[in-house]
This record gives C-alpha cells, structure tokens and sequence, in this order.
C-alpha cells in the first residue's frame, strides 16, 4: 500500500486490469494459436472485454492486432506471435524460438517483449471497458448572480481511489474533504461529493460568446479513465454549458453567454 500527499491510500492496480493481464499471460500457453476456443476458457476478458460474448472479445483482441502489426518489434505483436499469431509451435516456448530464429534476438528477449505486450495490453483493454469504471457527475444550479455546483464521484470498492482536485476559473479550491461514504445503492460502490454554494456569476453584455463565462475543472486520478455526466438548472436561458472530458484525466464544465438568445 502507499500514501498520496494528500493522505488517501492508494491500492497498487485496478484488479481488473490485473486480471485482464493474468488472463492474456495464460493465453501463450495454449498448444494452439489464439482462438475463440481459447478465449472462452478466459472469463473477464469475455465479461470485460466481449461484454459476455465470446466472438466480440476474440474479434476485439484480433482489431487491437490489426492495429499494431504496422509498428516495428511491437511489444503487442511479440505478445500476439507467443500466442500463435505470428510464430509456429506447439509450446510457448516453441514460439520464442521461433520468433527468436527470425529477429535474430535471444528468446529471453522475445518474452521480454512479450510480456512487456501483455501489460501494454491489459490497460488498452481495461481502459476500452465500460465495466466497473469510476464515474463522475457535475451537477449546476443558477440562482441569479450566483451559482451552486456538486461533484460527485463513483468507484468501485477495491478500486484505487485519489482524491480529486478542483478548479473554478483556474484557481485551484483548497479545504475540500471528499468524504468516502458506501454507496446505499450497491454496496460494491463508494462514493464521495463535494457541494460548492454562493459562487459568484459575473456576466457581461459584451462578452465574446466564444469564451466561458465560468469554468470548473476536475481532475481525478484513478487507475481507469472515469466517465463523467452533467445535470443542470440554468435560469438565464442566454447561458448554454458545454462538458470535456480529457486524457489527462480531467472533467471541465463551461458556462457560456450569448446575449443574442432570447
């Protein structure tokens, strides 16, 4: 286990992701190459991956392939001939020397790889899952000149979880304590929210309707990439919102005024 700065405990990975890649490691040592047979003796990346469906988790694993076989001495390829699909053999062994005769490379250099794939593998397949991911939701409420906002966020038990970190107009909110509560409707879920009252909205005819007026950005590091939602009660109907969600792991709610809507 280990510490954020801000005192949160971290577990060390999404135990999905970890399972995803026992699971891919387990594949290499069919005697055949990757098939839907094989596939269907691997039951997260059927639930995970094929969302139950043996023939969409094989097809998947297959499009990820497809998708890399034009990089060179991918680590994902090296992966995918240990399991068959681009070396001959019976054995994962078998395979490594094969692939090892045709890269001119030790075998211990092609598991390496291979194994380097496998983990490269199992995240582009956690992260690709709509399955037990962490959720977020900003809700917004317009009361005249000021502005009431909620984040609430959603994770699975054994999930890692970190603190998120908020910003109204850039300038980063300290004091927030993100309360962990079990979540009443499924005790497989935590959840933690953050009300936010009394924010003043400052809005001007001659603004550019091309730049927020107010902006709230969340940044929530977990282990999957969390999806987010919006609900809104806006009383000015010249104010329109717009939610981006980023790789970075960040969630932004803008408010925008056009003074030319009725």
């Amino acid at each position: 286990m280990s510490t954020s700065a801000g005192g949160d405990v971290l577990m060390r990975d999404d135990p999905i992701r970890k399972q995803l890649l026992s699971e891919l490691r387990s594949l290499r040592r069919a005697p055949d190459a990757l098939s839907i047979v094989q596939v269907s003796s691997s039951p997260t990346l059927v639930e995970v991956v094929g969302n139950g469906s043996v023939e969409q988790a094989h097809t998947t694993l297959l499009d990820v392939l497809e998708q890399q076989r034009h990089l060179k001495e991918s680590d994902i390829v090296s992966f995918f001939a240990t399991c068959g699909l681009g070396a001959v053999g019976n054995t994962l062994e078998q395979r490594l020397d094969d692939c090892a005769r045709r890269l001119f490379v030790d075998p211990r250099t092609v598991l390496r790889r291979s194994n380097r794939g496998a983990d490269k593998l199992s995240y582009i397949l956690r992260d690709m899952s709509v399955l037990y991911r962490p959720l977020g939701k900003i809700n917004l409420l317009q009361k005249g000149n000021e502005l009431a906002c909620q984040v609430i966020v959603r994770f699975p038990v054994h999930s890692q979880y970190r603190r998120p970190d908020v910003y109204i107009d850039g300038a980063k909110l300290e004091g927030l304590r993100w309360e962990v509560v079990a979540d009443p409707t499924d005790p497989d879920w935590n959840t933690a929210t953050e009300t936010l009252t009394g924010i003043p909205l400052e809005v001007r005819r001659d603004v550019d309707p091309r730049n927020s007026v107010w902006s709230i950005q969340v940044y929530w590091l977990m282990p999957v990439w969390a999806s987010w939602a919006t609900a809104m009660e806006l009383t000015d109907s010249r104010l329109t919102t717009v939610l981006s969600v980023t790789r970075n792991y960040r969630a932004e709610l803008a408010l925008f005024f056009d003074p030319t809507r009725s």
